[in-house]
């Protein structure tokens, strides 16, 4: 008799769930304004292995870089926890941090944003810096938003719509609860991306659906649903202080 498969990773996952930033640590680090204080502060935190190797004069580039790589790594190891059907719409998560920095692309142009998520470096500062950033971008995982993006459409309901077509046809109780992990992640991500609320007090929408459905393929979701928010919170503290770094000492 084969036993349920989803028991161990969601083991696992319980177990992540310890190793996060909480309510004090966003609030003292959001306090933080110099870059190489930050990533100090940050190395004596849970999210240590997201900034280890980075500096105060590290670029903004690079940062962005080093947690794609990152969070790419820690997917592709739970998505290969979960039976193989699953593994693409587990996958498609690790493009929900950068949603942040796509919406501020639709509403400033021009301001580095796409240049920052491109996966090679582009000279910066040209009439085309944008366009060649979307070039580069249409060979990424970020390929299905940008038409939302150039549409000027909702990123969030363009990535929930792509996520669906990932499903491996879950039966109708399975499929009500992942959209109820949608419509959560979709609320607690606008929260976080537009400063209205830090990243541990966003999670708690999610937190319920993980610890209710956690031996199911529910639980990959939700929890990389929460990490996602941590690491929006991680890039905007993070980038900014570096840009910010940059351009004082330009």
């Amino acid at each position: 008799m084969t036993g349920n498969p989803y028991i161990f990773p969601g083991v696992r996952l319980q177990a992540r769930l310890g190793q996060r930033l909480d309510e004090r640590d966003w609030q003292r680090l959001s306090s933080i304004r110099d870059a190489q204080h930050l990533i100090d502060s940050l190395l004596q935190t849970p999210a240590v292995g997201w900034v280890r190797g980075l500096d105060g004069g590290s670029a903004a580039e690079l940062a962005e870089q080093q947690l794609r790589l990152r969070l790419g790594e820690q997917t592709e190891e739970i998505a290969r926890w979960y039976p193989r059907p699953w593994r693409a719409a587990i996958r498609w998560t690790r493009t929900l941090p950068w949603l942040d920095s796509l919406r501020r692309q639709q509403t400033a142009p021009g301001t580095g944003e796409l240049l920052r998520l491109a996966s090679t470096p582009l000279q910066s500062l040209t009439d085309a810096q944008d366009e060649a950033a979307l070039k580069q971008l249409r060979e990424t995982d970020f390929a299905p938003l940008l038409p939302a993006l150039g549409a000027g459409e909702n990123l969030y309901r363009a990535w929930y719509d792509h996520w669906l077509t990932r499903w491996p046809e879950p039966d109708r109780t399975l499929q009500r609860h992942l959209a109820d992990v949608g419509r959560r992640l979709r609320r607690a991500h606008a929260a976080v991306s537009r400063g209205e609320q830090d990243p541990a007090a966003a999670s708690l929408l999610l937190l319920r659906p993980l610890h209710q459905h956690v031996f199911t393929p529910v639980a990959p979701f939700a929890f990389l649903a929460i990490q996602a928010l941590d690491l929006t919170g991680l890039r905007r503290l993070l980038v900014d202080r570096l840009l910010f770094t940059h351009g004082a000492a330009a």
